[in-house]
């Protein structure tokens, strides 16, 4: 029996069946190199997404259902002095980081509230990638390996925070820390500020660190304005890790993001988590889709 010629509708309707199908296997294939979004909404999603990394004094992070962006759940950081450096490592997945020009970037909304009684600095909020799933920011001692970046509040004003990187080696005596010249700010009690931070792999021994703390108001519905930047043109930005004893994030091809805030630098509730790879493959395979359609038409 002679088969009917394909008219052009048809053979359109075939390239979207097929290009239909791609994107699905696509999303199925990607879904788990794409990082994380936790938004604490969920009962158990704390617990449920990260490792409480401390030293046995016990977690210093607790979930609640009301408080969050729009009423939602999120997370409450403790207000007595956290000796342990609770870090919260997202365990659900790693990402590779091994090679130049791999990155991820890490982000979470946190709302300010005065860190007035505490006269030490503190961390509002510290954003980094790990080396291992039992590693913790801020430590002096152990084999934890990571890159970070953190807002800090000082010992002078209530309301103030500047902007520092922080290293360590797994080998290391002390962490390595450079403060961001100019980058100083006074925070408002009652607003929610989000902050992100990118780690790129720019070489065998440099890591390149991007960020910022964004004001978005009381409600968080809407960017106000950037209070805090580091840049790619900063100094500060592109951190040598070629000095740091034993082995850094970039001896291993797998790292883990992970997230830490305190009570006693201002931090009053924490809320949508996310961290993200570089999109270099799926931007590939879309871009080879939309060839295959054109070449069709």
């Amino acid at each position: 029996m002679k088969k009917e010629p394909r008219t052009p509708a048809l053979r359109h309707k075939g390239v979207m069946r097929t290009i239909g199908v791609s994107l699905f296997a696509l999303s199925m294939m990607t879904t788990p190199a794409w990082g994380g979004l936790v938004d604490y909404n969920t009962p158990g999603d704390l617990v449920g997404n990260f490792s409480l990394n401390h030293a046995g004094a016990g977690i210093r992070y607790s979930e609640v259902g009301v408080g969050g962006i729009g009423g939602s759940g999120s997370i409450v950081p403790s207000n007595a002095i956290d000796a342990v450096h609770t870090t919260a490592l997202f365990n659900q997945e790693n990402f590779d980081f091994s090679v130049v020009g791999s990155s991820v970037t890490v982000s979470q909304f946190v709302f300010r509230q005065n860190d007035a009684g505490f006269p030490f600095e503190f961390s509002f909020q510290q954003l980094g990638v790990l080396q291992n799933t039992g590693d913790r920011f801020g430590v002096d001692a152990g084999p934890d390996s990571y890159v970070s970046l953190r807002v800090m509040s000082d010992t002078v004003d209530n309301t103030g925070v500047f902007l520092q990187t922080e290293v360590r080696g797994s080998a290391d005596v002390s962490r390595t820390q450079q403060t961001v010249a100019g980058e100083t700010a006074n925070l408002v009690e009652g607003n929610w500020y989000r902050m992100w931070a990118t780690f790129e792999n720019v070489s065998s021994t440099q890591v390149k660190i991007t960020g910022a703390l964004e004001d978005w108001g009381t409600t968080a519905a809407a960017f106000q304005s950037t209070v805090l930047e580091l840049t790619a043109g900063d100094a500060e930005s592109n951190v040598d890790l070629s000095g740091l004893s034993g082995t850094t994030v970039l001896s291993d091809g797998d790292v883990w993001a992970g997230w830490r805030g305190f009570g006693e630098g201002g931090a009053n509730l924490f809320d949508n988590f996310s961290a993200v790879p570089e999109p270099a493959g799926f931007v590939l395979i879309a871009l080879g889709a939309g060839a295959v359609l054109s070449r069709r038409r």
